[in-house]
């Protein structure tokens, strides 16, 4: 009887579509390629930014990568007829306003940072983002055309390897492409500021052959952002990488620890010639013997001018007034004290009140005066040591106040609980909404490779992003967070790295989401990568922290030591083995060895018994103490021989 009602009720309804001429509902498909042949236009705005330039220059490469074909570029004032790819929204591409408004535009996608990909019949595709918010520079068009080249051609972009590899992404080929109906948009970033903190410490060249691959993958990750040192920033403006940077919109804040050396120099600069501890010793701090501190570098003095002088103070403002105006597109400048810690000035106006009221008030005076010239730039305040309790000064508007997660007491936060109590309900946090209360945005200065003296050892805690990014979003008194970053150390922490900015720009990804996508690099093997990563962030959980200076436990190598010497060794290499053997040779493969060295270097680091095979990757793999490398940091010298296994034979070759 019930299978009888099934058939009767199937014959109704293919006689009620016969009596109504129902139709099935037609699906759009538009055809980008077909047999490797192009089959579609893109159209870039005819005055396009280098932002929309790159925009189409990147989905014709990779399309073509894809399929073999190159598909065509041309301005929007041409008459282009066929299948059209919209690069820009309405306000920028002539041909997006033929179907869709401003208005309507706008309101999907205020921004800033917003995307919106979109398909309009069978012919036209649109890649676009906001563009109307300050100093934005059309990075919500890029992500428009990574997010379509990931979520809708299968592409990666997890990482990068030793140039000419081709490792580091995936690329599903085909040779016809060919899409269905789209609407997706994000009306803006969920967390505006994803910085990468990129210091050069040492003796790390500028120069670094990983430099350019290091910006290509910032803003594919969807990192928006970079706070470095002066130095690094003038070498920048010599060797191409500013302008590599500026071709992807990526953003500066200059200074770091270098800030009082780079706007009040005591021996001059190339910006500003006098030398100003000669001709004004009193705008630098009094120390007890009477005599007025001369800064040499950025490792001492920490707070090195006389706060409360309001010369020193008109003459900062000035100098960074005019550095702003010779260096137009840095939006951030920094207004750091130098690194460690040291006592402040003992003059009659400072030394009533604290470090941190003494800097505050400098810094934002500094910041009234630099905000008159130059309304959308910002002057970031580092938060850190014992510059650290809020001393209840109503903050500038113009202020950034970005608090390093170490404090002299407390010491490093811990990380890695998944539910974001790591700094959600902490010390850190509750600091930090003190200082919002002063009227000023939070960013934090994160610690996602750990700090310098952890030797570049992984620890797990890429888990903890959606909770604690949600929590900024819902809050409000966080706009973000950046984390020390170099070119050479991708693979130590790449999975850390990889959730920052995607997470903070799309709190609504599952770290199971961004695991689907980030472990395409890895081929045929992608599934027990997928569960080595997830064992790893399920065991780490907060256990190991660096504890204070205070107590005289710092511990800085705690969180990497915790995790190599308690990991299960032989599960995680069981899992490498699987996915070793499951892809065939080829780059994707090279990505295998590359993420299990990253495990192998912290094991044999920590655990001992490997001093030739540490020596053999760092002569033929580490970035660190090389201008190349494959991206990945061997810290220490070590010593022994090696005969290399399956392991380190990179299908690619190793030089």
């Amino acid at each position: 009887m019930q299978c009888g009602r099934i058939k009767t009720s199937l014959i109704l309804l293919l006689s009620a579509a016969l009596v109504t001429g129902a139709k099935k509902p037609e699906v759009a498909e538009l055809k980008l390629t077909v047999n490797g042949k192009p089959n579609a236009t893109i159209v870039r705005p005819a005055n396009a930014t280098p932002r929309e330039s790159l925009a189409a220059e990147e989905l014709q490469k990779y399309i073509q990568k894809i399929s073999g074909a190159v598909l065509p570029i041309r301005p929007d004032n041409e008459n282009v007829k066929g299948n059209l790819i919209l690069i820009g929204g309405p306000e920028r591409n002539k041909k997006t306003e033929e179907v869709i408004t401003r208005e309507k535009f706008d309101v999907s996608v205020p921004g800033p940072e917003g995307l919106m990909i979109r398909t309009f019949g069978n012919n036209r595709l649109l890649l676009a983002g906001s563009s109307k918010n300050p100093l934005e520079y059309e990075r919500g068009t890029l992500y428009a055309v990574y997010e379509f080249l990931e979520a809708n051609l299968g592409c990666s972009f997890s990482a990068y390897g030793k140039p000419g590899s081709g490792m580091g992404e995936f690329i599903l080929v085909k040779k016809s492409v060919t899409i269905g109906s789209i609407d997706y948009s994000q009306a803006k970033a969920d967390v505006s500021y994803r910085s990468a903190i990129i210091s050069h410490y040492k003796d790390i060249p500028f120069d670094h052959g990983l430099g350019y691959s290091l910006m290509d993958w910032l803003i594919k990750n969807r990192y928006n952002r970079i706070l470095t040192m002066s130095t690094v920033y003038e070498a920048y403006k010599t060797n191409g990488l500013l302008a590599d940077a500026e071709k992807r919109g990526i953003a500066f804040t200059v200074g770091h620890h270098e800030a009082s050396t780079l706007f009040l120099p005591p021996d001059g600069n190339k910006y500003f010639r006098e030398k100003y501890h000669k001709t004004h010793p009193d705008y630098y701090k009094l120390l007890a013997d009477g005599s007025r501190y001369y800064s040499q570098n950025i490792w001492g003095g920490q707070m090195i001018f006389d706060n409360r002088n309001e010369e020193a103070i008109q003459e900062i403002s000035k100098n960074i007034i005019e550095w702003l105006n010779q260096n137009p597109y840095v939006d951030m400048v920094c207004l750091w004290p130098n690194d460690h810690n040291d006592e402040q000035c003992m003059c009659p106006k400072c030394a009533p009140y604290s470090k941190a009221a003494n800097y505050t008030y400098f810094a934002n005076e500094v910041a009234k005066r630099v905000k008159k010239e130059h309304p959308y730039k910002k002057i970031d305040i580092l938060i850190y040591s014992d510059i650290w309790a809020y001393p209840g000064i109503v903050l500038d508007p113009s202020i950034v106040v970005n608090q390093a997660n170490w404090n002299m007491s407390l010491g490093m936060r811990p990380y890695g609980k998944s539910d974001g109590s790591s700094l959600i309900g902490t010390a850190w946090e509750a600091n930090a909404k003190r200082w919002s209360k002063g009227g000023a945005p939070i960013v934090y200065y994160e610690y996602y490779m750990g700090s310098y003296g952890w030797d570049q050892l992984y620890f797990p805690m890429a888990d903890e992003f959606k909770s604690i990014y949600g929590n900024f979003k819902a809050d409000g008194y966080a706009i973000g967070s950046g984390t020390q970053i170099e070119c050479y150390n991708l693979w130590n922490f790449l999975f850390n790295f990889y959730m920052h900015g995607r997470t903070a720009y799309n709190t609504s990804m599952t770290l199971i989401d961004h695991l689907d996508r980030f472990a395409k690099i890895f081929g045929e093997g992608a599934l027990p990568i997928k569960s080595y990563l997830r064992y790893a962030e399920g065991l780490f959980e907060g256990q190991a922290r660096a504890e204070s200076m205070a107590t005289g436990d710092r511990k800085l190598m705690t969180p990497g030591k915790w995790f190599a010497e308690n990991a299960d060794k032989k599960l995680i290499y069981k899992y490498f083995e699987d996915a070793y053997n499951n892809e065939p040779e080829g780059p994707l493969k090279d990505n295998i060895r590359m993420l299990r060295m990253a495990f192998r270097y912290a094991d044999l680091y920590v655990n001992g018994g490997g001093d030739g095979e540490l020596k053999y990757m760092q002569d033929h793999f580490d970035s660190y103490s090389t201008k190349l490398g494959y991206g990945i940091a061997i810290k220490r010298e070590w010593s022994g021989t090696y005969i290399p296994d399956k392991w380190y034979n990179m299908s690619s070759g190793v030089k």
